[in-house]
């Protein structure tokens, strides 16, 4: 498990949306987020106010799984003004939720929305960019929008920053920058970032080899519903690396990562 993936999914500005989209209802004993968007007051009236509404409604369609209806919601509220739902429909395209799966689509939207400015879409094509769906792979591209969106505050940037770094895509492979930015995308609220500064302590790449640290980070990430934490929870628990077997928490996350691995569908 030490060498486990630790590359996050393309990141999204609802983090019920995301969870709904990505784990299902087997997964709906963690709560993450809000299910609406509040309105800035820049979009207080006309067209503006209209895509704002419009968002939101799909929103609710995605809660109630009515993907079809919820991208012809956040196609309206683009045409109606609302640029953020550019990188919601790239998303859609990205996961096949309401359409047919279609990465070169999702990367037609989410390069609408990072012209725009929107700074989840720049986050997703980065990872686009670096793991080359939908696109030619480009890392000097996936560093480039992953750094801007970062600079926008994005915090999953942030952690594609890292990986960068720590993967050597496209620069010097370099754990202590890979630290930082992902110390940096945790503070910013990423749970990956998290969960790969747990990585770091269970492979020893960049600092000395800590179980009982990287257990600190993986709870952390887990506490926050980051599946890849639980399962690497699961793997030092269950090879007893240092870390004591009878906490009631450890189990959970470990259970849970055991019933999303056997109840998730396979192709």
């Amino acid at each position: 498990m030490g060498n486990g993936s630790n590359h996050a999914m393309p990141c999204m500005r609802n983090g019920l949306l995301a969870f709904a989209l990505c784990c299902g209802a087997s997964c709906a004993v963690l709560s993450v987020g809000a299910g609406s968007r509040a309105m800035p007051k820049s979009r207080a009236a006309g067209n503006a106010k209209r895509g704002w509404q419009l968002y939101n409604r799909a929103l609710s369609a995605i809660k109630r799984r009515h993907y079809k209806t919820a991208i012809r919601l956040f196609r309206r509220a683009v045409s109606a003004g609302d640029a953020d739902a550019m990188a919601d429909v790239g998303y859609m395209y990205a996961t096949g939720k309401g359409v047919r799966p279609d990465a070169a689509q999702a990367v037609k939207w989410y390069r609408r929305g990072a012209a725009a400015g929107d700074d989840y879409a720049m986050a997703d094509l980065a990872f686009h960019y670096q793991q080359g769906t939908g696109v030619g792979r480009n890392y000097g591209k996936a560093m480039k929008w992953a750094k801007k969106a970062a600079a926008l505050g994005n915090a999953e940037a942030m952690n594609r920053v890292g990986l960068l770094y720590e993967n050597g895509d496209g620069v010097a492979r370099n754990y202590a920058a890979s630290l930082e930015w992902y110390h940096k995308a945790y503070a910013a609220g990423s749970a990956w970032g998290a969960n790969n500064i747990g990585l770091h302590y269970e492979n020893g790449t960049g600092v000395p080899m800590n179980y009982i640290t990287a257990m600190k980070w993986y709870r952390r990430a887990a506490a926050a519903g980051n599946f890849s934490a639980m399962e690497h929870i699961g793997f030092v628990f269950d090879h007893n690396l240092g870390v004591a077997r009878n906490n009631a928490k450890d189990r959970l996350y470990h259970c849970m990562a055991m019933a999303r691995f056997f109840f998730t569908p396979r192709p």
